[in-house]
């Protein structure tokens, strides 16, 4: 009876693991001094977002230091205070800041729900003292001590992959962007004015006061002055932010949708 209890455990246990998604992250630079930490669920989730451990890693020649990790107001709700487990470490020319932090409500009881694919923002790091690549890395240091990537939900193992390395979409020698963006917000549209110093193609997404992206699309500019249209798309009112991207530049615009 016991070894039929234990695998009858045991099957339960593999059926619910079974039923939560699978959660990857990735780092987005939002300018050249700040990033965010983003996660993407495989699958629908509402219950507790337990546990999450993250390790930046950046060239320690470059003298650049973080600033405290500032989480969305989704994340305050859920109590997810991503910080700095004890104090950044220097190894192999390279600086660590492992991250970690420990759910305390359900989204469900916070009214948020994850939908398959779409990110999930947990907040932004600012580099003080300049800037320089940083990334979310697993390596030799980080399985040495215990700093790999780590999710958990509902207090099981639900680590995904780092995915979408963001050291290359953003020139960290940018002083200033090259582009300039304002918002004109329509009961079904928003209209971005844009003014440029150059032509170029971009991408915009649409993100929720909660950290979700709910719409993403591409447009291009010309040099000067253009106005591009974004459809609301059957947004509901609320506050969002629109995040327009070319190689050079990133560029973010909150809008009110009120009706």
């Amino acid at each position: 009876m016991r070894y039929i209890t234990f695998a009858l455990v045991s099957a339960i246990s593999g059926l619910v693991s079974a039923q939560l998604p699978t959660v990857d992250i990735t780092l987005v630079p939002v300018t050249a001094a700040r990033y965010e930490v983003r996660i993407r669920p495989d699958g629908t989730f509402n219950g507790l977002f337990s546990s999450l451990v993250f390790t930046l890693r950046w060239s320690d020649a470059s003298g650049v230091t973080l600033a405290e990790f500032q989480p969305t107001a989704a994340m305050i709700d859920l109590g997810i205070y991503p910080a700095i487990a004890g104090d950044m470490v220097i190894d192999g020319g390279y600086r660590y800041a492992a991250h970690v932090a420990f759910g305390s409500s359900s989204l469900a009881n916070e009214g948020q729900t994850w939908t398959p694919g779409q990110e999930v923002v947990i907040g932004t790091i600012d580099q003080v003292g300049g800037t320089t690549p940083i990334e979310i890395v697993n390596d030799t240091w980080t399985g040495t001590n215990n700093s790999d990537y780590f999710l958990s939900l509902n207090g099981v193992d639900r680590t995904g992959v780092i995915y979408g390395s963001s050291t290359a979409q953003l020139p960290l020698d940018l002083a200033v962007p090259i582009f300039a963006i304002t918002a004109s917000v329509h009961t079904d549209h928003t209209v971005l004015r844009v003014t440029a110093d150059a032509s170029s193609a971009a991408r915009y997404e649409v993100i929720t006061s909660g950290g979700s992206l709910v719409d993403a699309g591409r447009f291009a500019f010309q040099q000067g002055v253009s106005e591009h249209a974004i459809p609301h798309r059957g947004l509901a009112e609320g506050l969002y932010t629109i995040i327009v991207r070319t190689e050079a530049a990133v560029q973010p615009v909150r809008i009110v949708i009120a009706r």
